[in-house]
C-alpha cells in the first residue's frame, strides 16, 4: 500500500469529524482521544510514529542489505531551520541539536533521515512518557526504525530493576504512548516537521537529542548484536520495510 493511501486511511479513522446528534458525541470524543494518544501522529501530511511496523513498500531492498530497510532518497540531508534549542555540549545526551526545557522546539527540513534520542531524567521527578512529540508536519514524515539497544522499560540486568524510566530508590515514570518508546527512534523526512518538548506537571522530565543520519547509520544501529555489558539489550526494529527479491 502506498504511503499516501495509508495517510488517507488514517485520516479517515482518526482525524475525520463525525456528524450526528447526541448519539455521536461519544464517538467524537473517542476519535479525539485516539488522536491525542497517538501523540498527534497525523498532521498536515503523512506521519507514522509510535505505532507498529508498517508493511512492505514497493521499493526493492538494496542489494546485499543486511536488514529489510527501504532506502529512500537522501538528496537533501535534514537541516534545522528554526527553533528554541541548545547545541550539543560535553556531558549532554548525544545529538547535534538538543531540546532540554519545556517549550523548546526545533523545525527540521529536508529529504533524508534523522534520529531522535530520548533521555528520561527520572532523578528530577516522574510523569508520563508519550510518543515523540511532533507538533506539525508539512509533507511526509515516516517512522522508519527503532533502536539504541533498548526500550525505555527494559531492565538493565536480571539483578536490577533499573531501566530508562527510573530505579527503585528514585521511582519510575510511566509510558502512556500506544507503544513503548525506544532510546533511538529513526525518521525519514520529505518536507518540514517541528518537534517540541513537553515536560513537567503531568509529564516526565525528558530530553530530546536530534541529529541527521544516513541509511547506513540506521542499518548499523538496528543490527548491532545484543551486549548486556554495554546495556545493549535487544536488536532494533525495522518499520519501513522494503520488498525483498521473493516479493515479501
Amino acid at each position: 500500500m502506498r504511503t499516501q493511501e495509508i495517510a488517507r486511511l488514517l485520516a479517515g479513522s482518526i482525524c475525520a469529524p463525525r456528524r450526528g446528534g447526541a448519539s455521536d458525541a461519544a464517538g467524537e470524543r473517542a476519535t479525539t482521544e485516539r488522536a491525542r494518544r497517538m501523540g498527534r501522529c497525523l498532521l498536515m501530511g503523512l506521519i507514522l510514529c509510535g505505532g507498529p511496523a508498517i508493511g512492505a513498500t514497493n521499493e526493492p531492498c538494496p542489494a546485499n542489505s543486511p536488514v529489510p530497510l527501504a532506502a529512500r532518497s537522501e538528496e537533501h540531508p535534514v537541516i534545522l531551520v528554526d527553533g528554541q534549542y541548545s547545541p550539543y555540549f560535553k556531558g549532554a545526551v548525544s545529538g547535534k541539536w538538543l531540546l532540554l526545557r519545556d517549550g523548546d522546539f526545533m523545525t527540521l527540513e529536508g529529504r533524508g533521515y534523522f534520529r531522535v534520542r530520548l533521555e528520561i531524567e527520572y532523578w528530577f521527578g516522574h510523569g508520563e512518557v508519550g510518543a515523540t512529540n511532533f507538533t506539525s508536519v508539512e509533507g511526509e514524515l515516516i517512522h522508519v526504525a527503532s533502536g539504541g539497544g533498548k526500550k525505555v522499560d527494559d531492565k538493565y540486568s536480571s539483578k536490577s530493576e533499573q531501566n530508562m524510566l527510573g530505579r527503585p530508590d528514585k521511582g519510575f515514570s510511566r509510558v502512556t504512548a500506544d507503544e513503548t518508546p525506544w532510546m533511538n527512534e529513526f525518521y525519514y523526512l520529505d518536507g518540514k516537521a517541528t518537534l517540541a518538548l513537553r515536560e513537567g506537571g503531568r509529564y516526565a522530565h525528558i530530553n530530546y537529542a536530534v541529529k541527521p543520519v544516513s541509511w547506513q547509520d540506521i542499518v548499523k544501529d538496528v543490527q548491532t548484536p545484543i551486549d548486556p555489558a554495554k546495556k545493549w539489550l535487544r536488536t532494533g526494529m525495522v518499520r519501513d520495510r522494503c520488498r525483498s527479491a521473493d516479493g515479501r
